[in-house]
């Protein structure tokens, strides 16, 4: 497994701090692809935690190794959690071991879930922030809509960032009853003191309505392509 990052981009000025999004990537015969087969491999056979602890394991080495990356201008690396792992409490306590033992700043290293899974697995999302929270790892709910439903996560200390689902946002300049669901959804937030990004923004008009509604960041494969890891070094010939 090759890790690669997608930054999210800024939208307020206010707003300092570098977010990146770990994704990956799998090689075999020294070609890289998707990792969506084997991904779904893992899930068939409950073995998605495996892969999260591999991920984690090989970021907090990376980082550990390459403090230039971080020394300076902190910012924090996303991960996204499977159900699978965050049910298990062997999986919690090896991340916060992991986290501890590489001695990292604070914040540095975070973690993302699905609304879904606050959702089928309240209490464990609920006993994971508590710990996440601890060791000072910020918690992104990812693809949010509420649904006219409470989330109590949300008040979670831990949780820093939501990012809300697009399919309610990419309609939200052509669709009126989107846009007052996405206007409401951001102040709702707001209230809350969470910071907001909007996913899959490809189009320039859309990018300005969230700006100018608040929004925090955006996510988009066409502002911010993927890039691997690596590429953060300084020195890096990559653009």
């Amino acid at each position: 497994m090759v890790l690669y990052v997608q930054q999210l981009v800024r939208l307020r000025n206010s707003e300092a701090s570098r977010r990146y999004e770990i994704l990956l990537r799998h090689r075999t015969a020294g070609e890289e692809h998707s990792p969506g087969p084997l991904l779904q491999t893992a899930d068939d056979h409950g073995l998605t935690s495996m892969i999260d602890r591999r991920v984690i394991g090989q970021l907090v080495t990376w980082l550990h190794r390459n403090p230039l990356v971080w020394k300076r201008d902190a910012p924090t690396f996303s991960v996204n959690l499977s159900s699978t792992a965050l049910c298990e409490a062997h999986f919690l306590s090896f991340v916060e071991t992991c986290i501890k033992k590489a001695n990292l700043p604070p914040a540095l290293v975070g973690f993302e879930v699905d609304e879904s899974v606050c959702r089928t697995h309240p209490e464990e999302v609920q006993k994971a922030c508590a710990m996440f929270a601890r060791v000072g790892a910020p918690v992104t709910i990812d693809n949010l809509t509420l649904a006219g439903i409470e989330l109590p996560i949300l008040q979670s200390p831990a949780i820093r960032l939501v990012k809300l689902d697009p399919v309610l946002t990419s309609a939200a300049l052509e669709n009126r009853l989107s846009q007052a669901k996405t206007v409401g959804l951001v102040q709702t937030l707001k209230v809350l003191g969470l910071q907001t990004a909007v996913k899959r923004v490809d189009s320039g008009d859309l990018h300005t309505w969230l700006a100018a509604l608040g929004v925090d960041f955006i996510q988009s494969f066409k502002t911010a392509p993927l890039k691997p890891l690596s590429d953060l070094l300084p020195g890096s010939s990559a653009k």
